[in-house]
């Protein structure tokens, strides 16, 4: 896949059965994941894991790459063994589920409002941002959560990352410039956006995000 590309797939899981779904592509997906689905006791995340595996399975299936090939660096962070023009990144909330494909790393999140608690707000916001935002904060807040954790998905680091260090503000044309610690760290782009999700993509160069195809499972 070009460099320069991206493509996003973002699924409605809300009245998926999972269960046949599960039982029909168990053999096709990764051991780990099969692991995680076993081991789940809560309903919503199972349904979610079975799902995202099914779709990134049959994603990855169109791109030559079988299941077997998705390999984890040290920190976790998924890749495909063989492929050096071909990364992918996953994400679910609530009844959505969203994976990205590109020709570079890229970290993408979506992310369900979000309820407002102090410990929340102190974990994932910086004072400037309580400031930008004011009253407005609530509201903002899955927006927030979803440009910190797309960058912390996209560099790996993940929960090692005090979330309040990184920052983000709007450019001109719509995209967003991210920040670490307060140096120009990645760029973002808003994929998906209605009166419940936010969805972000960001990656270390620029991206053409072709489309966002959405389908229901």
């Amino acid at each position: 896949m070009e460099r320069s590309v991206a493509m996003v797939y973002l699924a409605d899981i809300a009245h998926a059965n999972w269960e046949a779904l599960y039982a029909q592509f168990k053999a096709n997906l990764e051991p780990d994941r099969v692991e995680r689905i076993e081991k789940c006791t809560n309903a919503g995340q199972k349904k979610r894991l079975v799902c995202t595996g099914v779709l990134l399975q049959g994603l990855l299936k169109a791109q030559g790459v079988t299941t077997g090939q998705i390999a984890y660096e040290e920190n976790g962070k998924p890749y495909i063994d063989g492929k050096e023009d071909l990364f992918y990144n996953i994400s679910h909330s609530g009844n959505k589920v969203i994976i990205v494909l590109s020709g570079q790393p890229v970290g993408i999140d979506i992310q369900a409002t979000v309820p407002y608690k102090e410990a929340l707000v102190n974990k994932i916001c910086s004072m400037e941002e309580r400031d930008a935002h004011g009253n407005d904060l609530v509201r903002h807040l899955n927006l927030i959560w979803a440009v910190k954790e797309s960058y912390t998905k996209l560099t790996g680091q993940g929960i090692t990352v005090e979330l309040s260090d990184v920052g983000y503000s709007e450019k001109e044309n719509g995209d967003l410039s991210i920040t670490f610690k307060g140096e120009e760290a990645a760029v973002g782009k808003h994929v998906y956006s209605d009166e419940i999700y936010e969805a972000i993509l960001t990656s270390k160069e620029d991206l053409n995000v072709e489309n966002v195809v959405k389908m229901n499972l």
